[in-house]
């Protein structure tokens, strides 16, 4: 493609360029919407043409302003390109794809984009296109072309010598809008001389799209093109000029070099060799041979370079398989006549291949190597020819009396023939370049031949093939194949959906190992599937059935249903495997439930001093019949109230897993349980009652967009819709707003404040109440900084209160705004010294002694929370995983975002201490000096060698604060690596800024340096002053982390919260 690009005449020069890039005036843009019919077809948001011209003076500021924003930027929204396709019947009974032509039905909003760079492009087109096209070009008509070629063919026809000497060829390009490439198209462009800007601009326009397909009126599907134009798009007829092109450079190079020569009408004529129309050619040239081969290699040429030919799903196949056919074919000898030695695969190995050696004769045969009329090696020409490697291998062959023709086989199978399997297994093992086997892509053959070995039936085996093949369609591997899909995991929304995190590392995953008594966190779960598979079979060398655990609590239930089976009246609960929980037990009627509804009825059994509790369950809907049914051998029970908590959560999992969903439940339970185990029935519960929200568009997508309200509420509030979302504020916040971003658990908007003329900003907490750990969260943050009271933490300004007490669904907080955050600065060209490091990171430091201080751990400290204004103060936000140091009960290893994680998080501690966020500091304060995130790990197993390569394997010692004996020795048997020295690992730092680092950067968390001390560092020592670090006179508590707490409850404690901000008016 390059060789035949870059002989391109450039003919945009510089006076051309600036037209095509000056600023775009409000008079272009009206000019492009006015020039669009009214009546056009309109886009997929129901908008025609008419619209705009009727409304222009209310719209007009706005379109303007979108499309000043595209040619500013260089990026489209791609809403705005999202385009409906229109399959429009070219026969009268059409039966197949190919008899629809697709037409693209595009938003009137990018139609103006389109019009207003056509309307640039055609002022000098007609100087950079040849005059070969004429299609198109504004000052030419296509009926020029037309006229020339009747004269030409005139001639061919009457004059005799032209009739001999000449012919013509007429091409058709079948789909040629289809055909375009897009990078051949973008390189033209530029090997033409037009402006990179420039480029940017169109190839934005054509590259980002998005398809549905109108089927009986209504879109289907999502289709995203990686080559093509649209039939429908103003600019597509122009596009393919570019194109052509390259071609028409190509014939006249031909003409030029005499390899074609192109026809004359007459002495004094310019020669003719082509003729372009939009999607036929004409081609005239001398009827020879040497004319007709090179033109054929123009051609063949010109595809190659376009990578678009037309040639069938089913030859391109064929062209593709040859290369895997030529690894594995070898020649069986026969007579051997037509074999030759040097070039054909007739030597019996893997892969099969020709001799080697120096060439005596290019076209010997391997028959020339026998005895004359007989088939045996004749030792003089044999030891002469062939090395003695290759002799071994020809005398291994067996050479047949008959006179058989030598024939091609597969060398990779037993019978000689091809199958798929075995071509597969070529492409996967065999190494082209180095002849070599090579290992398999995915999975130990060790540990799957230990699968295929297993007592289990056959759809278990394949399945954990499967897994260890990397075959199952999970969220990351379809990414990988260009399948669009949402990376995270549906279930517990934390970590990539990959196979060993489906199965092993998901919380939702560690729930059902736990109902088979397995407890991975004391195994230490590895973030490799490999690693936690040989624990699964290590655990069933050990006589440990999980499937035998997992049936066990079923049997009683089973009997039940068998008995029950004959009598659909028969509503009585069914004995579990024991009822030992009970003095006396308690017969009585199943009640059913309503209709459309489902019921599901669990008991555990309790026996004091067993080492296991039974468990079993059974879903029944209205009728009485069995819908789902299920038992477990749970861990021990030390009193008949935990174990029928612990068998309800068993239920939970179970029910919530089989996609059953809002099922009531009826049991022995009357009491209160054991706080730890009820507050994770709590957190199942919570799933029942939660709806998904809808993810709302991205800050980058929304852009400074102001967004005007309307009085609602008797004028009382704005209420405004941010791009689908529900946005409603007290009347005090004037429109209009902006969005300016959003994050896991809330949206965000700028406005004003109209009592103190202030920017604020305001965090939408959607649905915030509608399961008790969203609404623990949000109280939590609001009582947590309502009591932090510190210069460098965010600080609540207002919370609103609702319109209507009942209607208190959504929660709004209202911060102080500020400019931008950390991790934006880092990402930015913003130049940072030395002086911004240390200011920023005593910020930081002095923020956090105040929080350690109210007896509270950040756990989530991280650029994008640390927020900035113009004159570098610094604000710690994002209180939503905060917890007291007192509740050690609660705390878990799944907080930090991963790069910023502490050694003692990622090994599972759960017993963790302020050192936590001293580490964070530390990665964070190496990342500001390097502009670079410190240990960008994929997963844990990543992010723990990053760290261990960086400060060093930990010894024994260091290894003394973890309670896991199993923790210690995973991490005793990972690999060794020395410690790097910091002053070649961090050039641009100083000493005193490296020592700090070093001593924040410590594996073991008790010998890591606390805030205080790093706050005392010399690297501090011109800005640290004691006086002017204060600390949390009283330290937070939260009382609400008790399971008995109701979403009810919470929400009145929300209420109270905003009413402080806004008092309730007096009666």
């Amino acid at each position: 493609m390059d060789e035949i690009i870059s002989g391109i005449e450039c003919k945009v020069i510089d006076n051309m360029n600036r037209d095509l890039t000056l600023p775009i005036t409000d008079k272009e843009i009206r000019d492009a919407v006015f020039s669009i019919g009214a009546d056009r077809a309109p886009g997929f948001d129901g908008f025609t043409a008419a619209f705009y011209h009727q409304f222009w003076d209310l719209i007009g500021g706005d379109i303007c302003n979108m499309v000043r924003h595209f040619f500013e930027t260089g990026e489209i929204d791609q809403r705005i390109n999202k385009t409906q396709l229109c399959l429009i019947p070219k026969i009268t009974e059409p039966k197949h794809m190919s008899d629809f032509r697709p037409i693209s039905i595009c938003t009137v909003n990018y139609k103006i984009i389109s019009k207003v760079l056509i309307k640039r492009l055609k002022q000098c087109l007609g100087l950079v296109i040849s005059d070969s096209q004429a299609a198109f070009v504004p000052g030419r008509s296509i009926s020029d072309n037309v006229l020339v070629a009747h004269e030409l063919l005139h001639s061919l026809k009457s004059r005799r010598n032209c009739q001999s000497a000449y012919m013509a060829i007429k091409t058709d390009i079948s789909k040629a809008y289809d055909r375009v490439e897009w990078n051949f198209l973008e390189k033209v462009m530029l090997q033409l001389g037009f402006n990179a800007r420039w480029v940017q601009w169109i190839m934005e326009c054509v590259k980002l799209v998005s398809f549905e397909v109108l089927i009986n009126g209504s879109p289907y599907g999502s289709i995203h093109p990686t080559r093509g134009l649209r039939q429908g798009d103003p600019l597509s007829p122009y596009l393919p000029l570019f194109c052509a092109e390259a071609l028409s450079h190509m014939l006249r190079k031909a003409e030029r070099d005499r390899f074609i020569h192109g026809m004359r009408l007459a002495d004094g004529c310019p020669s003719i060799s082509h003729l372009l129309f939009a999607d036929d050619s004409l081609f005239f040239c001398r009827s020879t041979t040497s004319n007709c081969e090179n033109l054929a290699l123009i051609f063949k040429s010109y595809l190659q370079a376009l990578n678009g030919s037309a040639a069938s799903y089913g030859w391109r196949s064929i062209q593709e398989g040859k290369t895997i056919l030529q690894q594995g074919l070898r020649v069986r000898i026969g007579n051997g006549e037509i074999t030759k030695i040097w070039e054909d695969p007739w030597l019996p190995c893997l892969p099969p291949r020709p001799a080697h050696g120096p060439i005596l004769d290019e076209e010997m045969t391997v028959s020339d190597l026998w005895k004359p009329n007989i088939r045996e090696w004749d030792p003089i020409v044999f030891d002469g020819v062939l090395n003695p490697e290759d002799q071994q291998l020809a005398k291994t062959l067996y050479l047949s009396k008959h006179a058989e023709e030598d024939t091609y086989v597969w060398a990779y199978t037993k019978d000689a023939q091809y199958t798929v399997h075995s071509g597969y297994w070529v492409t996967t093992h065999v190494d082209v370049q180095d002849n070599e086997i090579i290992q398999p892509p995915h999975g130990s053959v060790e540990l799957k031949q230990k699968i295929w070995k297993l007592k289990v039936v056959p759809k278990i085996q394949h399945f954990l093939w499967r897994c260890l093949s990397d075959a199952l369609s999970t969220a990351t591997l379809l990414r990988t194949r260009n399948i669009p899909a949402d990376p995270t995991c549906q279930r517990c929304c934390q970590e990539e959906e990959t196979v060993n995190h489906i199965l092993f590392t998901c919380t939702y995953a560690q729930m059902v190992w736990r109902c088979v008594n397995i407890n991975f966190g004391s195994l230490l779960v590895s973030d490799n599937l490999e690693d936690n598979l040989n624990r699964l079979m290590e655990l069933q060398k050990k006589d440990y059935d999980p499937a035998c655990e997992a049936r066990k609590g079923t049997y009683d239930v089973q009997e039940w249903i068998d008995t029950n089976a004959t009598s659909p009246e028969a509503n009585h609960d069914p004995p579990l495997s024991s009822g030992h929980s009970n003095e006396h037990t308690r017969s009585r009627q199943w009640i059913p439930p309503l209709a459309g509804w489902v019921k599901c009825n669990f008991d555990s059994g309790y026996v004091r001093g067993r080492s296991f509790t039974n468990t079993g369950w059974i879903v029944r809907d209205n009728r009485g019949k069995v819908i789902r049914f299920g038992g477990a051998k749970l861990q021990e029970a030390h009193s008949a109230l935990q174990a029928e908590a612990m068998g309800l959560l068993h239920a939970l999992q179970m029910i919530w897993t089989h996609g059953l969903r809002d099922e009531s439940n009826r049991s022995h339970l009357q009491k209160s349980c054991i706080r730890s185990l009820f507050f994770w029935v709590s957190s199942v519960l919570s799933r029942f009652l939660k709806k998904m929200a809808k993810e709302i568009e991205s800050a980058t997508d929304l852009g400074d967009t102001n967004i005007k309200g309307v009085l609602v509420h008797g004028g009382r509030y704005f209420q405004y819709n941010v791009y689908g979302n529900l946005f409603e504020v007290s009347n005090k916040y004037v429109p209009p707003i902006r969005p300016i971003g959003r994050g896991a658990y809330g949206f965000v908007c700028a406005a004003v404040d109209s009592e103190t003329h202030e920017e604020i900003a305001i965090k939408k907490i959607g649905k915030a109440f509608d399961n008790k750990v969203d609404a623990k969260r949000t109280l939590r943050e609001i009582k947590l900084l309502r009591h932090l009271e510190h210069e460098n933490v965010v600080v609540i300004k207002d919370i609103i209160r609702p319109p209507k007490k009942e209607d208190f669904v959504d929660v709004y907080i209202v911060f102080e705004l500020m400019d931008t955050d950390l991790h934006q600065i880092i990402r930015s060209n913003q130049s940072l010294n030395d002086d911004h490091c240390q200011y920023f990171l005593y910020q930081i430091l002095r923020g956090l002694k105040y929080i350690h201080s109210a007896n509270v751990l950040h756990r989530d400290l991280k650029p994008s929370n640390l927020l900035l204004n113009s004159n570098c103060d610094l604000k710690i936000t994002d209180f939503g995983l905060a917890r007291t140091t007192s509740e050690t009960e609660y705390m878990t290893e799944y907080v930090v975002t991963r790069w910023y994680r502490a050694p003692e998080l990622l090994l599972n501690s759960s017993e963790y201490t302020s050192a936590i966020d001293v580490w964070s500091v530390g990665c964070i304060f190496a990342e500001i000096m390097t502009r670079e995130p410190l240990f960008p790990g994929k997963d844990y197993v990543h992010q723990l060698k990053l760290i261990t390569e960086l400060i060093g394997s930990p010894d024994g010692a260091s290894l003394e604060f973890l309670r896991s004996a199993n923790a210690r020795k995973y991490v005793k048997e990972l690999p060794k690596f020395p410690r790097q020295n910091f002053s070649a690992r961090f050039p641009s730092m100083n000493s005193t800024a490296i020592d700090l680092l070093e001593k924040m950067l410590v594996f073991d968390p008790v010998k890591r340096i606390t805030v205080e001390e790093a706050l005392c560092h010399p690297y501090l020592s011109a800005l640290h002053d004691l006086n002017d670090e204060p600390v949390c006179s009283n330290h937070f508590s939260f009382h609400f982390e008790d399971p008995s707490s109701t979403e009810e409850e919470i929400k009145e404690l929300v209420w109270l919260e905003s009413v402080k901000f806004n008092p309730l008016p007096s009666i």
